[in-house]
């Protein structure tokens, strides 16, 4: 992150407009299946405004497990990373969730929860902080982080549907998450010099199934969002299964093509089969 960027744009710097503009405040192409929807112009604005409440529920729900992760395994993550870095990524994450929460509760101040609406943890969740090996964890961390990392380049593509306090906010957030990746890195690689490539490699079979956990969680959560979003609006039943599906944005394709290349032009001991899935979803 360069000082004059740094310079400009801080989490005390951004403008946190109070009037929500009825207009997208996410290009409206960022979540492709619902662009081609029976929905009205002004329905379609008001479910990316939803839309945008949900990812940013999504963020701080991820960026909390990524905090807990850390302080249960600290004396693990402090083999990798020093007290500065852990203190860094800890203290980051979580004026991340500050940003994150005060854009949700400004968008939709009649949905807001500190404690969340749509996506809260579970025993899933619990189980997944608690047991999961941190080789695994951390590069399960980065691949989510390189997705969300990809909103900001999105949002440069159509400023015009882009609202400012959620393009400076996504625009700091993947500045500094491009840190936290390359702490992810650090984390994996030196997993795979102390444990050897077998069992580093043995380990990372959980991945693909953890990935795929939280894949299956923010959809679930999402429809249940979508279901609570459709029956306000009084949709039709066509209109409500139109977005029950969510899909993949073009961030989350972005990041994927991404983690993919970063993994295949520098290969981390057993994540193979991931490469090979990220490929297949994003060819």
């Amino acid at each position: 992150m360069t000082e004059s960027v740094r310079e400009k744009l801080s989490w005390d710097t951004i403008e946190y407009i109070e009037t929500v503009p009825n207009q997208f405040l996410i290009p409206e192409h960022h979540w492709p299946n619902f662009q081609n929807t029976s929905l009205s112009q002004n329905e379609k604005i008001r479910l990316n405004h939803f839309a945008c409440f949900f990812m940013c529920e999504m963020f701080v729900h991820f960026e909390r497990l990524i905090i807990e992760y850390i302080k249960i395994h600290e004396n693990i993550v402090s083999k990798y990373l020093n007290e500065r870095q852990i203190r860094r990524f800890i203290d980051e994450e979580l004026d991340h969730i500050h940003a994150f929460q005060t854009l949700g509760k400004i968008i939709r101040p009649d949905l807001y929860l500190p404690e969340q609406r749509f996506l809260i943890p579970n025993a899933g969740d619990r189980f997944v902080i608690k047991h999961s090996p941190p080789g695994v964890f951390f590069i399960m961390a980065a691949l989510f982080e390189e997705m969300t990392v990809f909103v900001y380049e999105v949002m440069k593509e159509k400023l015009d549907e882009s609202w400012k306090p959620v393009l400076d906010v996504m625009h700091l957030h993947a500045l500094e998450e491009r840190g936290h990746i390359s702490m992810d890195r650090k984390v994996a690689d030196g997993i795979r010099e102390e444990k050897g490539a077998f069992r580093a490699g043995l380990q990372m079979t959980m991945l693909l199934p953890l990935v795929a956990y939280s894949d299956r969680r923010v959809a679930g959560s999402w429809k249940k969002a979508a279901s609570f979003f459709a029956d306000s609006e009084g949709f039709s039943v066509t209109k409500k299964k139109e977005i029950l599906n969510k899909g993949l944005s073009r961030s989350d394709l972005l990041g994927m093509k991404s983690f993919a290349d970063k993994i295949s032009e520098k290969p981390i001991t057993g994540t193979g089969s991931l490469r090979f899935v990220l490929n297949k979803m994003t060819g």
